[in-house]
């Protein structure tokens, strides 16, 4: 029985170490575990001396603060006192800052320029800088724009209601600026500018065009007068003989330079009425526009506008002068209700910029006969019915008929039917 219990035994040995990879656990000896048992001790020892430290330092920080805090209030009030009297002294100096720069725009001796500037100069000062003509009784900048307006712009639709390019404005006003005389048939800008920069010089005059004091005499007069009138309706005023003569009195009474400064704009605007049915700016519309920057009543208006005979100069002090001096390039218009337009630009402005001077010259001769009537404004032809052809092309800078060289292609044809 034993030698089969050995055999057996030595098998299952050499079975186990035929499956055995040599890997098999070590046991742990007695020095392994008494090692780490020493290691554990000595960290548990270290944490907790760690904390006994943080405790202790919390600790003395706490007392820190204790005592300090006292110190740090006393200093946060301190400090808050400074800043408080600090921001008072700043806010006293601004306002004595601002009530200095209020006063200073008076005496400032940085504005010695603005003698030199023609806008926001006193309307007697520009007259007698910029005047074009010796016996030109208005400044030069308001001359051309009117002028400049009545040749080209009369048919425009919404003249002095649409306002030109800001650019082409400030453009404008920078040659005038000096008081320079600047011929605008040179330049030829969109009319809808140079009527924009006659408000701006409107708007810019320092001194009101009718005295104060005259404008509320004609108020008076003209609120007692529709007060008294029967025949009509309280809001409309029936300009009767004698209120007229009233009111030619008071007229005659302005300053010389107010009183034909706005009998050229009134003759001017007058003018511009008469072609409502073109340019779609009647006496009501105008009012609009020129109430706000000449400071006047509404009936006022009506009335200087409407009754040319309210200039007539044959019975008061104020010497006549023409409305228009006599130029070779504006030819004087009788003043009346109903005037017939002056001609149509010469000069294209897209034909002036991209031809030769002596290209540009060229078309002017072809066309002898002008049309009796001026072409409409192409905003009102009719459809179907080609624009009435003149001279020139109508008013080709507002590019209304198409492009550049759809213009010349125009122009072309033109002259060759002719």
């Amino acid at each position: 029985m034993r030698p089969a219990s050995i055999h057996s035994r030595s098998s299952s040995s050499s079975s186990s170490s035929a499956f055995s990879f040599g890997n098999e656990e070590k046991p742990i000896s007695p020095s392994g575990s008494s090692g780490s048992s020493a290691f554990f001790s000595k960290l548990t020892s270290t944490v907790r001396d760690t904390r006994s430290k943080v405790e202790a330092k919390k600790t003395e920080l706490n007392a820190t603060m204790q005592e300090k805090l006292p110190e740090w209030k006393s200093r946060s009030v301190m400090y808050g006192n400074i800043a408080r009297e600090t921001g008072i002294e700043w806010g006293r100096r601004g306002k004595v800052a601002v009530e200095r720069w209020k006063k200073e725009p008076l005496t400032s001796p940085s504005t010695p320029h603005l003698e030199h500037s023609v806008f926001g100069l006193s309307l007697s000062l520009a007259v007698s800088r910029t005047r074009i003509d010796p016996e030109d009784p208005v400044p030069a900048v308001f001359r051309r724009c009117v002028e400049y307006v009545d040749k080209h712009g009369i048919m425009e639709v919404g003249i002095y209601r649409i306002s030109g390019s800001t650019s082409t404005v400030n453009g404008l006003r920078t040659l005038f600026e000096d008081g320079s005389d600047v011929d605008l048939e040179v330049t030829q800008p969109d009319p809808h500018a140079v009527g924009a920069l006659l408000k701006m010089y409107l708007r810019e005059l320092p001194d009101p065009i009718i005295p104060t004091d005259l404008a509320h005499e004609y108020s008076q007069v003209i609120s007692e007068a529709i007060r008294t009138q029967e025949d009509v309706g309280k809001d409309t005023l029936s300009l009767t003989p004698a209120l007229l003569k009233t009111m030619r009195n008071m007229t005659a009474s302005l300053p010389r330079d107010s009183f034909h400064l706005l009998r050229l704009l009134c003759a001017h605007l007058r003018r511009i009425s008469a072609q409502a049915a073109t340019n779609r700016m009647t006496t009501s519309n105008l009012a609009l526009i020129f109430i706000p920057t000449l400071g006047i009543g509404r009936h006022l208006f009506y009335c200087m506008v409407e009754n040319p005979s309210l200039w007539d100069t044959s019975s008061s002090e104020i010497p006549p002068t023409p409305s228009t001096p006599p130029t070779p390039s504006s030819p004087s218009t009788p003043a009346g209700p109903v005037l017939t337009p002056p001609p149509l630009p010469q000069k294209p402005l897209h034909i002036k910029l991209h031809c030769s001077p002596s290209a540009t010259t060229k078309p002017l001769p072809i066309s002898t006969n002008p049309p009796p009537k001026p072409s409409r404004s192409p905003h009102h032809t009719k459809k179907g019915s080609p624009p009435i052809s003149c001279s020139p092309p109508d008013r080709v800078w507002k590019r209304t008929h198409g492009t550049k060289v759809n213009a010349i292609g125009r122009q072309f044809e033109t002259l060759m039917h002719n």
